[in-house]
């Protein structure tokens, strides 16, 4: 349940985290990540916050905010029709393969093959957005 939750708030550090997981010494590399996202987070939000005086980024308007669900599900949908209908294909994945993941022979297959603590370090600067589920709405 909390890995679920988690997933909800910020899938993309719940990515990554899974990924260093599955490396065989996850832990330099999660404290690699952890770290460097929370000093790079936390010094954004201090030069934000302290030094400019910005508490929250500009909101858009009420209508657009309730606009953005409805054309998500349109375009959910509109892919759904077309798997249905045939005119957009669906990715075939290789049942072949002993492990599931990415194809050691792909880009993203490589880089998670090699991560290194400086990459992981990466990961936390990218997946670490300072203050985004802490400020008041």
């Amino acid at each position: 349940m909390v890995l679920a939750l988690a997933s909800v708030i910020r899938p993309l550090s719940v990515a990554a985290v899974y990924a260093m997981l599955s490396a065989a010494r996850p832990t330099r590399l999660l404290t690699a990540y952890v770290a460097t996202g929370f000093v790079v987070s936390t010094g954004i939000g201090i030069v934000l916050v302290i030094l400019l005086g910005i508490a929250a980024g500009p909101r858009a308007p009420e209508q657009v905010r309730a606009v953005i669900p409805f054309v998500l599900g349109a375009v959910s949908l509109s892919y759904a029709a077309g798997l249905l209908s045939g005119w957009v294909q669906a990715p075939v994945p290789d049942r072949t393969r002993a492990t599931p993941g990415p194809d050691s022979s792909s880009w993203l297959g490589r880089q998670l093959a090699h991560l290194s603590p400086r990459r992981a370090a990466l990961a936390g600067v990218l997946t670490h957005k300072p203050g985004s589920s802490t400020l008041p709405r």
